[in-house]
């Protein structure tokens, strides 16, 4: 039903699609943010397959649709196969208007490993400090996240004498 409307909007103009594909609610969330946090990939699927999304646009949390993947229950490969087209449709090292997070600060204080990994082959830095100075290495740390702090150690150019505030 969802790839109907796309294309019946399309149909009457590229203009109105985007339109309404980027349309948000009082919170400032898109369709693509809801498809996102209740981990429907199939829609989430079409709407990037319709190459008009902003994907980098923030809800008034301050979150992009790829900080709410970060913290998605994906079950599927399909499924994660979308996540990381979203990842790469998008600015992976953008940060949240509240405490500067970035995606990669959220997976790894939700011990989301698989959504580190997808991040990481799409281009998200290590070494970016939040708002209190803190990097998703110092995040790992803190949560005791073992397997992942040695995956983010592994990686080309990782700071680990970094200083939080």
């Amino acid at each position: 039903m969802v790839g109907d409307y796309i294309a019946a909007f399309e149909a009457i103009s590229p203009d109105v699609l985007r339109h309404i594909i980027n349309m948000a609610d009082g919170n400032g969330n898109t369709a693509l943010h809801y498809s996102v946090s209740h981990s429907n990939f199939e829609i989430v699927k079409l709407l990037l397959d319709a190459d008009v999304c902003n994907v980098d646009h923030q809800n008034r949390a301050g979150y992009t649709p790829i900080m709410l993947a970060a913290l998605a229950a994906v079950e599927a490969e399909k499924d994660m196969r979308v996540v990381e087209e979203l990842f790469g449709c998008g600015d992976v090292n953008a940060k949240a208007s509240q405490a500067g997070q970035t995606a990669l600060m959220l997976a790894v204080s939700h011990g989301r490993i698989d959504m580190v990994k997808g991040l990481l082959a799409c281009g998200a830095d290590v070494n970016i400090q939040d708002d209190e100075g803190s990097t998703a290495l110092m995040c790992a740390s803190e949560h005791g996240h073992v397997e992942i702090v040695k995956l983010l150690l592994a990686q080309p150019g990782c700071n680990g004498h970094l200083e939080d505030n």
